[in-house]
């Protein structure tokens, strides 16, 4: 509903994520069905500068609620959150969730806004694998994270183990 309408007002994600106060990332997962991807705050803005009206929530005084259903795994789309253990198939990094980032909004962890639909194709988490079982699709990147990933894996691997 609030894609539509943004498009029918000739937006752009970058130019509405401007507007609400938030990131073009944040509103573009927030269109494609991830309900906690912007706090109720700001989904309100969002409903306000495109001049729709949101449902309301079903627990209005939690803080960060949305009011949708967010059913099914979640997990924290940091690859650098303890939650997430690295792993190695040949030579392709892999991140497998360690089920320690909660099940509430966000990661227990690190605090970032938990994911339950693949970012790739846009289907709910059915299980607590590292690829989707949907599209087959690494869940997560190691892209960026450090110039020796071998390396930072098995120092990464090891402080998870030190703390878990």
């Amino acid at each position: 509903m609030l894609r539509d309408a943004r498009r029918a007002k000739g937006l752009t994600q970058s130019a509405l994520a401007q507007q609400a106060g938030c990131t073009q990332s944040a509103l573009s997962m927030m269109e494609l069905g991830r309900a906690t991807a912007l706090s109720r705050e700001t989904l309100q803005k969002v409903a306000d500068i495109l001049g729709v009206q949101l449902p309301e929530p079903e627990n209005p005084g939690s803080p960060g609620e949305t009011g949708l259903t967010v059913p099914g795994h979640a997990i924290c789309p940091n690859p650098l959150c303890l939650s997430n253990r690295p792993y190695w198939i040949g030579e392709e990094l892999f991140f497998l969730p360690t089920g320690r980032a909660g099940d509430g909004h966000y990661c227990a962890l690190c605090g970032e806004v938990l994911i339950r639909n693949c970012p790739h194709c846009g289907a709910p988490l059915r299980t607590p694998g590292g690829c989707c079982t949907a599209c087959g699709q690494p869940l997560l990147s190691g892209e960026g994270i450090a110039d020796n990933l071998h390396v930072w894996s098995a120092r990464q691997n090891e402080t998870i183990s030190h703390l878990f």
